[in-house]
C-alpha cells in the first residue's frame, strides 16, 4: 500500500526547496561577487611593476679577502656565501 503525502506536506516540501534554491543563489552571488574583487587585485598586482632592490655596493676599504682552505664538505663555499 503506498502513502501519498498530504496537500501540506507536499506544500511544506516545495516551500523548503525554494528556500533552500534562495539561499543557495544567495551564495553563488556572494561567492561570484568575491570573485570579482579578488580578480580585480590580481589585475592591479599584475600591472604594479616589480620593484627590485639590491644591497648597497660594499666600498673599496671595507671590502674582505680571504682565502678559505680545508678538506671536501667542510662547508667553504657556505662560508663564502654568508661572507658575500
Amino acid at each position: 500500500m503506498a502513502i501519498s503525502k498530504s496537500e501540506e506536506e507536499k506544500k511544506e516540501d516545495a516551500e523548503a526547496e525554494a528556500n533552500a534554491s534562495s539561499v543557495n543563489a544567495d551564495k553563488l552571488a556572494e561567492l561570484e561577487e568575491k570573485r570579482t574583487d579578488l580578480e580585480g587585485k590580481l589585475k592591479e598586482e599584475e600591472n604594479q611593476a616589480l620593484e627590485i632592490k639590491f644591497p648597497t655596493p660594499v666600498k673599496e676599504k671595507d671590502k674582505l679577502n680571504v682565502i678559505i682552505f680545508g678538506p671536501e664538505k667542510c662547508g667553504k663555499s657556505t662560508l663564502a656565501n654568508y661572507l658575500a
